[in-house]
């Protein structure tokens, strides 16, 4: 073997050796690779106590949002957000195709 095709090996060697240590950092659990990020672990999400605004208490089990706020929505969708709006109805399928027939 040459020196070059030495060195050449050697620099791959180096490589797939950080390659593995990155990888293996990355598989780690999160406390134990790093502090945790702009996204929390699982269990932390689970262990958040999550309630409905006092308002919405017995109105209806998935309504998170009052009427006001569902107007001001409306209204967000129609002129300061339109263009948001636009780019998330023209990813919906069920816009683009007709839809399936009615069972039976």
């Amino acid at each position: 073997m040459t020196m070059r095709s030495l060195a050449s090996n050697a620099r791959i060697r180096a490589a797939l050796a950080l390659a593995f240590l990155t990888a293996a950092g990355m598989l780690a659990s999160p406390s134990e690779s790093r502090a945790e990020g702009p996204i929390p672990a699982f269990d932390r999400l689970l262990a958040h106590r999550v309630a409905l605004k006092p308002e919405l208490a017995g109105v209806h089990p998935r309504v998170f949002v009052t009427a006001a706020e569902l107007a001001a929505l409306r209204i967000r969708a129609r002129t300061t957000h339109k263009a948001e709006w636009d780019r998330a109805l023209a990813t919906l399928v069920s816009l683009k195709q007709a839809p399936p027939p009615p069972p039976g």
